[in-house]
């Protein structure tokens, strides 16, 4: 199934969590050449510590062949090398947390260099896609997620998500 890559947006995004786009307002503080947006995004609260993971990511072909999801944590990407392709999905409203996504309910979003995006618990997603080039990245979520809540799948091969610039 073709995924056509929308531009990172609050409203697109909702569904699947918060996003972190650059300060549009007057900075919190200022002074000195600084200036400092307090509060740009809000994570969920976690149960315990938060973690920060990092992430390198090689191009590839525009193809997901495969999601996981969390359960019981938020998951913050923020790019700090490139601008990346994230995939997300939501089970069907009713179904178990552990159900994959049929195809059609997954949506892509460009997220440049310096923006983030802030996962919903439970949303099916997998690396970020380089748009060119090598990228890096944080990840923060719950400290142990990947140890203690991590649900993964393979789409069947005649489900794979193909993506559209």
């Amino acid at each position: 199934m073709w995924l056509h890559v929308q531009p990172l947006n609050a409203e697109a995004f909702a569904p699947f969590g918060k996003v972190v786009l650059l300060p549009q307002t007057a900075p919190t503080a200022s002074g000195e050449g600084l200036d400092y947006w307090a509060d740009v995004a809000i994570m969920p609260p976690v149960d315990g510590s938060v973690s920060i993971g990092y992430a390198t990511v090689e191009p590839r072909p525009f193809v997901q062949t495969c999601a996981e999801a969390h359960l019981h944590t938020a998951e913050c990407l923020l790019p700090v090398s490139g601008d990346m392709l994230v995939v997300v999905g939501l089970p069907p409203v009713g179904s178990p947390p552990e159900t994959l996504p049929a195809p059609d309910s997954f949506a892509a979003f460009r997220v440049a260099q310096g923006e983030a995006v802030i996962l919903d618990p439970g949303v099916w997603h997998w690396a970020p896609f380089p748009v060119a080039g090598p990228i890096r990245f944080f990840v923060l979520l719950r400290a142990g997620t990947a140890a203690n809540d991590v649900i993964f799948k393979e789409f069947p091969p005649d489900a794979l998500l193909e993506l559209e610039l």
